[in-house]
């Protein structure tokens, strides 16, 4: 019969130490595959003035419709030009409606109420160096009141 000496075997010990280190070790940097990371552009003045905020979200009470106003931010008040957007939430169909604020939608969610700014397509105009600067052409009259679309045209949610 034969027996085995249960006494250390500090080399054996130490072999299995350095095996393990080895194969836990990550791999040398020069060895991983390291893709270049793209150039960032460095901001400017000018790119301040391009950023865009989200302010008026509403959604419709079937919960089929979102709109929500995105306008210009860090620009004087008269050149925010907003944008209405009202989205189709089952068809991801977004539509814009230029210079429009303050989206409601109605109990039912088959029509939406906004505000539009008549004059803010003449100001723009005007900024340009171009444009009427004249009143309303006669049989027109500038309204801020809430807009709504009838049954079939655009702004009808249902």
């Amino acid at each position: 019969m034969r027996t085995m000496s249960l006494r250390p075997r500090p080399l054996l010990g130490l072999a299995l130490v350095l095996a393990f280190l080895l194969a836990s070790a990550p791999a040398p940097i020069s060895a991983q595959a390291a893709a270049p990371a793209p150039a960032k552009k460095a901001m400017t003045v000018d790119d301040y003035s391009k950023w865009r905020t989200i302010s008026a979200q509403a959604l419709s009470a079937d919960g089929k419709w979102l709109a929500y106003v995105q306008e210009l931010t860090n620009v004087p008040t008269g050149e925010t030009k907003p944008e209405l957007h009202i989205v189709n939430l089952g068809t991801n169909k977004d539509t814009v409606v230029a210079d429009a604020t303050a989206p409601v939608f109605s109990p039912d969610s088959k029509w939406i109420a906004y505000q539009v700014d008549p004059g803010a397509a003449q100001r723009a105009r005007q900024g340009r160096g171009g444009g009427n600067t004249g009143s309303a052409p006669s049989g027109t009259a500038p309204s801020t009141a809430p807009s709504a679309a009838p049954s079939g045209q655009t702004g009808q949610t249902g």
